[in-house]
């Protein structure tokens, strides 16, 4: 068996990784193969993909996103990753009880802990989003207040829309 030095290791990893080899086709593709893109800070995420790929513009990359070829949602802990669609359900159901234990006690804080008070919460959010109807974390504050919703607009909504996400019930979008 073949030992490898720093070097060599280096740059397998560089190049396997699409950062000094041919690039992928779509940055959708750069998705696939890392699995999981880390996008808590979006433009530097798309950067990193655009780097992967020959959509090297942040505008092609952002156009990709917009058209639904990969998607933004909470997937390994409570930042936000890029995962291709067709990746999210096998990933939640491993990760997805672990990262909701561990964010029990601040549910707990914020009230989040009655089976109803959520499941009401997330029932409306399925009715306000249903037939694709694309609206800011401000809009669902404004709808849920409007609809005299326990939930309220902030950090209560916030993590309800976490809840959601790990639950595979919506993700981030345009």
């Amino acid at each position: 068996m073949a030992v490898m030095d720093r070097t060599q290791v280096l740059a397998q990893r560089l190049g396997t990784q699409r950062l000094s080899s041919a690039p992928l086709p779509r940055a959708a593709d750069a998705v696939r193969l890392l699995t999981c893109v880390q996008s808590q800070e979006r433009d530097h995420a798309f950067f990193s993909l655009g780097m992967r790929s020959c959509k090297d513009r942040y505008a092609a990359v952002q156009r990709e996103f917009d058209a639904g070829a990969f998607v933004c949602t909470h997937i390994l802990r409570p930042t936000w990753h890029f995962v291709a669609p067709e990746d999210l359900r096998w990933i939640l159901a491993l990760t997805s009880p672990r990262v909701l234990s561990s964010m029990a006690a601040r549910h707990r804080q914020l009230g989040l802990e009655d089976p109803k008070h959520l499941g009401d919460g997330l029932d409306l959010l399925a009715d306000l989003l249903q037939e694709r109807n694309f609206l800011t974390r401000p809009e669902l504050g404004e709808a849920f207040a409007q609809r005299g919703s326990r939930v309220k607009p902030g950090q209560q909504l916030g993590h309800l829309l976490l809840v959601a996400e790990m639950r595979g019930q919506v993700c981030s979008g345009r």
